[in-house]
């Protein structure tokens, strides 16, 4: 009985296993097919972010809380540094970091620290909610980041959407600023970036 029970068990869980890499294909082939960047760039900015966050957690970064949002080998990195040494520092692991172009440093120095994350994803979720029920803004082309009710948006986009995005962003309750950091498409081809 408790062999038959445990085989159900792991057939269970390897069924589980397989439908859930299978909906993760799935979605993921969804998204780089309407993504701007090309598959090699989305898979490199996944690995950026990756390495940095792991790198922030280290021994070196135990007093600061930094967050790190990449977009087209762009790097930007919010939160919070203890000192303007750590500030320095943290910036350069990401100026350093194998396939980064430009490094957005948007890092408040502070001696304790503030959590504002419970506004920040509030704050996220309805800008995203407003963004991308308006015409003309597609969800994959811009990323929304917010950080201490600052809203960042990366992104590849039609230069006319800008206006319309920073528009929308602003009428946001609890927005103290908007900051975009885009790049503007010609087409809706894939942007060939290494």
């Amino acid at each position: 009985m408790f062999m038959k029970k445990s085989l159900i068990t792991t057939i269970g869980l390897v069924t589980i296993g397989i439908n859930s890499i299978y909906l993760s294909g799935c979605a993921n082939a969804a998204l780089v097919t309407t993504d701007p960047r090309s598959i090699s760039t989305t898979t490199s900015d996944q690995y950026i972010k990756r390495d940095l966050g792991i790198a922030y957690m280290g021994n070196d970064y135990t007093n600061d809380h930094i967050s790190v949002d990449t977009y087209n080998h762009q790097v930007l990195l919010t939160g919070q540094v203890s000192s303007y040494q750590q500030k320095n520092k943290a910036v350069n692991k990401a100026s350093e970091m194998n396939g980064v172009k430009k490094v957005y440093d948007y890092l408040q120095v502070s001696a304790k620290y503030n959590s504002t994350t419970m506004e920040d994803t509030e704050i996220t979720a309805q800008v995203k909610t407003k963004l991308f029920s308006t015409s003309n803004v597609n969800s994959n082309d811009v990323q929304v980041i917010t950080s201490n009710g600052v809203v960042y948006l990366m992104g590849i986009i039609y230069k006319p959407q800008l206006k319309n995005m920073i528009e929308v962003t602003r009428s946001v309750s609890g927005v103290k600023n908007v900051v975009p950091i885009v790049q503007y498409k010609n087409s809706d081809t894939k942007t060939n970036m290494p």
